[in-house]
């Protein structure tokens, strides 16, 4: 198992792809992390090999409570409201001041066990990381996703509820390092939080 792996990156798109060779997530405000233990130790790893377990030491515990020894996990961390979006500002909050408001929404497995994945598509990836986190710890989230439902459809139930955007993945494609264009991401314009406040969403990272 490798000590660090460089995650697959987006690629920004004008439109959510349409098909059923695609399938579309919720795309998350926060920092995205790679998660690898081995065996009882973890590690909380940014997407440019940053070591961020002094912020995330809550969901580096849980981590350990997973029904396996080895492994590297990819998705990202949020601090979510109530309504269920998240906000950068939030999770920077809440790194200073409360932590347990801190959750990791994980979208793909990278290695399980002694076995590296990432030559697996994608659905199957999402199929094992499901069955890995059938009851995970409270701060440790399956992020779901849809397929087979129009790409618009998709793009206006994101953005109307709040969401940064959606992140449309080709459900056949392995993992891969680096920026490719299975993984495409797709901005709401605009959003507007509980005070009224429009996020202009394109300025954040």
């Amino acid at each position: 198992m490798p000590k660090f792996i460089a995650p697959q990156l987006l690629v920004r798109a004008d439109h959510v792809p349409e098909g059923p060779q695609w399938i579309h997530e919720i795309k998350y405000d926060g920092f995205r992390i790679l998660a690898r233990r081995a065996g009882d130790a973890v590690k909380i790893q940014s997407r440019n090999d940053i070591n961020r377990y002094e912020s995330f030491q809550t969901v580096a515990a849980e981590i350990v409570r997973l029904p396996f020894r080895n492994g590297i996990l990819d998705g990202e961390i949020a601090a979510p409201r109530q309504d269920g979006t998240t906000w950068l500002r939030d999770l920077q909050q809440a790194i200073k001041y409360r932590k347990q408001d801190i959750y990791y929404f994980v979208f793909d497995l990278l290695f399980l066990d002694g076995r590296d994945l990432r030559p697996l598509p994608l659905i199957e990836r999402k199929g094992l990381l499901r069955e890995l986190l059938q009851a995970p710890p409270p701060h440790i989230i399956y992020a779901n996703y849809l397929q087979d439902v129009a790409a618009a459809e998709v793009f206006r139930r994101a953005c109307n509820a709040g969401a940064e955007g959606v992140v449309s993945k080709r459900a056949q494609s392995p993992y891969r390092s680096g920026r490719h264009d299975s993984w495409v991401k797709v901005k709401c314009p605009r959003r507007t939080d509980e005070r009224g406040k429009v996020a202009n969403v394109s300025a954040v990272p």
